[in-house]
């Protein structure tokens, strides 16, 4: 289960994905939010507004009344809740109905605290709450060691806790495939939210200093959004607008034609917990794999 602004995140339609074709037909819940008031289960196509994820705290509790309400009718064997908001929306339904419960996080709000400071947007609620639900969860996941030392230190370790590493689907991201098309320059590939702690702009400014290189962008929404126009003007004062492609965001085949394409994937955030990007680059690269 998992929450996002309007739509599943990658990762989430690729587990679908996945668990359909092995046969398992269980729901993935997943909420949109639109702008009249609705059912937060509500898939429907009408009009959605997009919210920031840090928005989306006050809708956690139509939320978690609608899983309650499902799942008391339709009970499930697990809850398994991706990010904080996730497993916030899950307790009332665990707990009332006593369904087994594993909370993965991804990235920890004490992380980001100390890393982006001033700049970090999370609501107040995020670690006392991350530290709840760590407390709470029959299991764990963790995407890497680092995480699980983070929870020791906010002394939020649960019953049990295991380290599931983040992967990448190598049927899809191999140096094996069709390439994006590219002129006779170098090619630097970000891709990414635009987001400044993202690190786009940085690597706009060094491209600078790189006359024979072009950088092509993948990420945001490719139209009028805020992040782009600024990546925009910063390469137009740069001087190297001709050599900056923006291509908004792109469907996982696409973007791994592109990265194939790269001489070089530049992955330059300010604080970075995933890091599916540059596995998923180190997988395009030209190293094949051995038979």
């Amino acid at each position: 289960m998992s929450t996002s602004p309007v739509s599943p995140p990658s990762w989430a339609a690729e587990v679908s994905r996945s668990l359909y074709i092995r046969g398992d037909r269980r729901p993935i819940f997943h909420p949109v939010f639109i702008s009249r008031p609705v059912s937060p289960l509500n898939t429907s196509t009408r009009t959605c507004t997009a919210l920031a994820k840090d928005a989306l705290l006050p809708h956690m509790p139509a939320f978690a009344a609608a899983l309650r309400s499902r799942w008391t009718v339709n009970r499930p064997d697990i809850v398994h809740a991706q990010y904080w908001m996730s497993g916030l929306a899950s307790l009332e339904g665990v707990a009332a109905l006593r369904i087994p419960y594993a909370q993965t996080f991804h990235a920890l709000g004490i992380v980001k605290q100390r890393l982006l400071q001033d700049q970090d947007t999370s609501p107040p609620e995020r670690v006392p709450t991350e530290t709840l639900l760590s407390r709470m969860a029959d299991a764990v996941v963790a995407t890497s060691a680092a995480e699980v030392h983070e929870l020791a230190r906010m002394q939020a370790l649960g019953r049990q806790v295991s380290v599931v590493p983040c992967g990448v689907n190598t049927d899809l991201f191999s140096p094996d495939g069709l390439k994006g098309g590219k002129s006779c320059r170098k090619r630097i590939v970000v891709v990414g939210r635009l987001v400044r702690r993202k690190g786009v702009d940085e690597v706009v400014r060094a491209l600078k200093r790189l006359p024979m290189a072009e950088l092509v962008i993948v990420g945001g929404s490719g139209g009028s959004d805020p992040d782009a126009d600024r990546i925009r003007a910063l390469a137009q004062a740069e001087g190297v607008a001709d050599r900056v492609e923006l291509r908004g965001a792109l469907p996982h085949t696409e973007i791994a034609r592109v990265l194939r394409s790269a001489d070089l994937v530049v992955c330059f955030p300010w604080y970075e917990p995933f890091g599916i990007v540059a596995i998923e680059a180190m997988a395009c690269g030209r190293c094949r794999r051995p038979r």
